[in-house]
């Protein structure tokens, strides 16, 4: 049977408008109200799609909500325990969809009884996303000249400084822009679309500034490279010839733990570490590798650094890698698979590639999310309550002000959303797919999953007690895999793997 992969749609037909500037500051309305005149009332869709699906979403991160077959009478919100805290993100949401599939679509919420236990902020919030569902839905439906005016309040009310449902909505409102001026014809001039397409790869490398202090502070992606290393150095307890292929161009500080780990092994002292690094940047790579060298020479221990340069990673690479007989072999994939999902056939020629080294282990780290429907309500939707809880969490590590949180937000959340939201077909790069999915389709390929050890579940918890917040980051069992995620809310994976 053919591997399962998620298949690349066709492109999208094309949008657009000409859109406000933004105000920078963040303006507070107390009231908001779409007018929409009477002969026109009669061509509003009885059933919004997006509430719907935002309903069966947040049902399955929690209790559910409402019986998806049929539309009953929204949950009354009395719930005393909202009183006198602030709604999560996540809950905001919930409730905005609630509101918006059950109350007609008005859009003015401030006298609504039922939210008599929310502060007024929470209010405003929920107008807001109020507000941003309805210009998804109107898109949708191709009701652009609506939609553009909706996206006018939501452009004015939303903020790179505000709280995580304002922030949330800004990036969403860019999204949504975009589609239309596709839509439409007019092309938007952002002239900052280079420099974070720049910084965009700066971060994901590791060198800017921004993200190694997100590596300090937040301690999801911590786990998931200590996790992963522990699940490499327990499978090669006893061996003495080791080679890593790291298939991600990185600053390599992250092997510097394994590489103490074995200087300081007693019992079957290394003969040779070797670590192949593969990618498209030789200067990105030349320079992790002098970096390598020198800390393997002040630990005394045999190492060999090589780099294989490809333009695509789903290309044949087989034949480039230096493979010797004797060699315990270990793969790392931190956040490749998913980036080939643009690409199903090279992703399944670079697993079938790494299948035919017959790697003692490969340990690959993923997003955790649903992001690659062909359903633009249903990826909206996923999209929303992933990044709804990526806010939340940041909002928690940072500052209001920092300006690290602001350039990661913009540059990673910010692209991230317009990618998967904003585009189709093969413009949609950036796409993400489940554990359970890799599990499927790696275990048809050829792999079996290897449970995580004690060691490295334990290394886990450590690194989520010793960072601020420790009760609200989760780490929850998927099987044999580790989930990271933000109140119950997953956000990562973790997973080892080996050939059958």
């Amino acid at each position: 049977m053919k591997p399962e992969i998620p298949e690349v749609e066709e492109e999208g037909e094309g949008i657009g408008a000409s859109r406000p500037h933004r105000n920078p500051q963040f303006s507070n309305y107390d009231n908001v109200q779409v007018e929409i005149p009477e002969n026109k009332k009669a061509q509003r869709y009885p059933i919004s799609l997006t509430a719907l699906e935002i309903l069966k979403s947040y049902s399955s991160l929690t209790k559910p909500l409402c019986n998806s077959t049929e539309i009953k009478e929204v949950t009354k919100l009395k719930n005393p325990t909202l009183r006198g805290r602030r709604l999560s993100t996540q809950e905001v949401i919930r409730i905005a969809g609630e509101q918006y599939l059950y109350s007609g679509k008005n859009l003015s919420l401030q006298f609504n009884p039922h939210l008599s236990n929310i502060n007024n902020e929470d209010i405003n919030n929920i107008e807001l996303i109020h507000l941003l569902l309805s210009s998804a839905e109107k898109i949708e439906h191709k009701q652009f000249d609506r939609a553009k005016s909706l996206l006018m309040v939501c452009d004015f009310e939303s903020s790179p400084v505000g709280n995580p449902v304002q922030r949330l909505v800004l990036y969403f409102t860019d999204a949504l822009w975009e589609i239309l001026e596709r839509e439409t014809g007019v092309k938007s001039q952002n002239p900052t679309i280079t420099q974070e397409n720049e910084d965009e790869e700066s971060i994901s490398i590791g060198f800017h500034p921004a993200a190694m202090v997100f590596f300090q502070v937040v301690p999801f992606v911590k786990v998931l490279q200590f996790t992963a290393i522990q699940a490499m150095l327990d499978a090669m307890a006893s061996s003495t010839r080791i080679h890593l292929i790291d298939l991600k161009v990185r600053t390599g500080m992250h092997w510097t733990v394994l590489m103490q780990s074995l200087a300081a092994r007693l019992d079957h002292p290394v003969e040779l570490l070797k670590i192949t690094m593969v990618g498209n940047s030789r200067t990105r790579m030349e320079e992790a590798g002098n970096r390598l060298l020198g800390f393997a020479q002040t630990l005394k221990l045999p190492f060999v650094f090589n780099l294989v340069v490809v333009s695509d990673m789903g290309k044949e690479i087989r034949e480039k890698l230096p493979m010797e007989d004797g060699e315990w072999v270990a793969v790392y994939a931190p956040i490749v698979l998913s980036s080939m999902l643009v690409k199903p056939h090279y992703l399944e020629n670079l697993v079938k590639v790494i299948s035919s080294l017959r790697p003692d282990i490969m340990v690959i780290t993923e997003v955790e999310g649903k992001h690659n429907s062909p359903s633009f309500v249903k990826r909206f939707t996923e999209v929303l309550f992933y990044n709804g809880a990526y806010c939340d969490s940041l909002d928690a590590f940072f500052d209001s002000d920092d300006v690290n949180r602001l350039v990661i937000e913009r540059v990673c959340m910010g692209t991230g959303i317009r990618s998967m939201v904003g585009r189709e077909g093969g413009e949609r790069k950036i796409r993400h797919v489940g554990v359970d999915v890799w599990k499927l389709f790696l275990k048809r390929l050829g792999f079996e999953e290897v449970e995580l050890s004690q060691d490295a579940l334990y290394q886990a918890s450590l690194i989520v007690k010793n960072h601020r917040h420790a009760d609200s980051c989760t780490l929850e069992m998927n099987g044999k895999a580790l989930t990271v995620g933000w109140k119950g809310t997953p956000l990562h994976s973790v997973s080892a793997w080996r050939c059958l």
